[in-house]
């Protein structure tokens, strides 16, 4: 027999994938904010990122570089993630997720990076919540 509270944490992490890339891509602050606990740690050693706490997190994507227009404008950015592993053991869990980043010209999309997250989840009284995401990509390419 399925266990549907298995079932409804999957989702709910499944969910903060999805947010995740549509506050990016939309520049959906509140959406993407939601995402992280408030001592949540995003580290990408090929940005040469590293940092600490949802204030941090928050300060960088108001002030990311190469930020874009919310998609579907010219020049903005679609995150795809795919092939989710998600082990839940409790109030925490562990996800592996692959995922490519494509830009729009205005005519086409254009892949520009891929690679794949390593996150931990923990639950709070609100839900679920990123509490650490490793992010591992190819190194980024030019888009036209």
């Amino acid at each position: 027999m399925t266990d549907l509270r298995a079932l409804q944490d999957r989702f709910e992490i499944l969910d903060l994938y999805s947010n995740y890339a549509i506050g990016m891509d939309r520049g959906d602050r509140a959406r993407f904010a939601s995402v992280w606990s408030e001592d949540a740690v995003w580290l990408c050693a090929e940005l040469r990122l590293e940092l600490v706490g949802k204030a941090a997190i928050l300060a960088y994507y108001d002030s990311r570089p190469g930020r874009a227009p919310s998609t579907p404008d010219r020049g903005g950015n679609l995150r795809l993630a795919g092939n989710h592993v998600i082990e839940v053991h409790g109030d925490t869990a562990s996800g592996l997720a692959e995922f490519v980043a494509y830009r729009f010209t205005g005519s086409s999309m254009h892949p520009y990076t891929m690679g794949h997250y390593e996150d931990v989840f923990v639950r709070d009284e609100t839900g679920w919540r990123l509490r650490r995401r490793d992010m591992v990509v190819c190194p980024v390419q030019a888009a036209p």
